[in-house]
């Protein structure tokens, strides 16, 4: 199942988001990642690197909750998968930051064994995945 990241900040980065932002300029302000090793980490070491740009977070999150968290409390940028961050944008907890570098999309990808049985929790999981992809094609 595709998805989109974007960059969002708190409310006291409100001046960011009129205007649109080069990876280079990020430097300067804090920034939020996920841990060191985690996928998402090394995805955007990549696209920062393609972009002859330098990842340097000043705050590393277990979850991408934790993150929303920190940014809602004015501690920094973060990259978000944007289904996640929407109802904090609608409630205007967060706000969206332009960036001028597109974010590839990425992918959810759900792999298992057919032959065992799946627990409740993945199996659950697994019926909300494919349930949400259902809606993204109508």
């Amino acid at each position: 199942m595709p998805f989109n990241e974007i960059l969002v900040g708190g409310p006291s980065f409100a001046e960011l988001a009129g205007r649109t932002l080069a990876l280079q300029e990020l430097t300067a302000y804090p920034l939020i990642m996920l841990e060191n090793g985690s996928m998402s980490r090394i995805f955007y070491r990549q696209f920062f690197l393609e972009h002859n740009a330098e990842l340097k977070p000043d705050i590393e999150a277990g979850t991408t909750d934790q993150m929303l968290t920190l940014v809602r409390s004015d501690l920094g940028l973060a990259f978000v998968p944007e289904p996640m961050a929407r109802g904090n944008l609608h409630r205007k907890r967060i706000l969206q930051m332009n960036l001028q570098e597109a974010i590839p999309s990425r992918s959810v990808c759900l792999v298992y064994d057919p032959r065992r049985p799946l627990n409740t929790a993945a199996r659950e999981f697994r019926h909300q995945l494919l349930e949400s992809a259902k809606n993204k094609q109508k």
